[in-house]
Parts: structure tokens; sequence; C-alpha cells
């Protein structure tokens, strides 16, 4: 083994972690971009052994607009379709996302949703649980605002607040959102999703 390519858990490999030597020689971009890898290795490891299996629906944001879609409002008339032949056929249904079709084919993804607790609110149309958890997956899939991540147990939530941490040379290492569980009577619900692992 080479001068340069010294083992850094080596016994003899003793330095203050101030020491000049330190970052001279062990911190140039090979060093830093391990480094970079290790801490992404360990972020997956964790969301392995603590986070959930769910599917993740990524919203549609160019295609074809559906005709029901108004653009002052944002809000579809019919996000389910007006007809049973539109219904049927899955043409001008979006889900009011405003493009048919409304979300990508589902992906799978891991979060770690953090505990959080859970709040009845009263409102005109009744009684409403509020469950929103803060959450974390790794970098990929990218996920964005007002995508869907569906739970094995057929809870959807709504992400929010997306922010990507750990920001290096345009790279993350995780990303972390707000979860707003959807009732079920949205017409996401209507979006089938199939649990079943090759």
């Amino acid at each position: 083994m080479g001068e340069g390519n010294k083992n850094l858990y080596d016994e003899s490999f003793m330095v203050s972690p101030t020491s000049e030597a330190l970052f001279k020689e062990y911190f140039d971009s090979s060093f830093i971009d391990y480094y970079f890898k290790e801490i992404r290795r360990r972020q997956s490891v964790l969301l392995m052994q603590n986070g959930e299996d769910c599917k993740l629906l990524i919203r549609r944001i160019e295609g074809t607009k559906c005709l029901h879609y108004d653009d002052y409002n944002k809000q579809c008339k019919y996000p389910r379709g007006k007809t049973k032949a539109e219904k049927d056929s899955g043409t001008n249904v979006c889900f009011n996302t405003g493009f048919v079709g409304g979300y990508y084919t589902a992906v799978d993804i891991k979060v770690r949703f953090v505990p959080s607790g859970e709040a009845v609110v009263v409102r005109e149309g009744g009684r409403r649980v509020e469950y929103t958890p803060r959450s974390w997956t790794v970098w990929l899939p990218v996920v964005k605002d007002h995508d869907i991540v569906v739970t094995s147990r057929n809870e959807r939530f709504r992400l929010g607040e997306v922010t990507r941490t750990g920001r290096w040379r345009g790279q993350f290492i995780r990303q972390e959102f707000n979860t707003y569980m959807l009732p079920m009577t949205d017409p996401i619900y209507d979006i089938d999703i199939d649990f079943t692992y090759r």
C-alpha cells in the first residue's frame, strides 16, 4: 500500500481533528467524495431499518389538459370525470391536478414517518382527524410538493414543504417533508395501488 493510501481506521494514524496535516493529506476531493457516499449509505441503512414501504404517486405537471379544470380557481369541477364514459375510459379524469391521468405510475419508496400527535378538528362538514407527521426519505426518487405517498394500509398523504438537506456539489443526502393525511372522500383514493412485491 502506497504512502498516499493510508487506512484512516489504522490505529497508528492518530492525529487530532484540527491537525493541519490531516486536512492537507486526507481531505482532498477523493476523500470528501468518499465521506459523502458514506453519509448517504448510512442514511439508506437507517431508512431500511425503520422506514415504511410505500408507493409514491408523482404528480403530473405537463401533458393533456383536463377539459373540466379551472385555471383561475386551480380546481377541477369533475376530478373523477363528468360522465360514466369518462370515468370508465379515464379521459378527462385528472384527480384535481389539471392534467389527464393526474399522476404517473406508482413507484416504490421507503419513508420514515416521524411520530406526531393527531388532532380532531370539528368543522361545518363534520369531524376530521388531522395527522401531519414530518417525514423523510433518501435522495431518490426526488419528491415534490403535492406528490402522494400511499402506505400499505392505504393511507394517502399529500407532501408539502419539501426540503433537501446536506447539499454538496449540487447533490443532497436526504429529503424531509410534511405529510398531510387525505380524507377518504378525496378523489386520489380512486387510484388503485398494487402492493405485491416481486
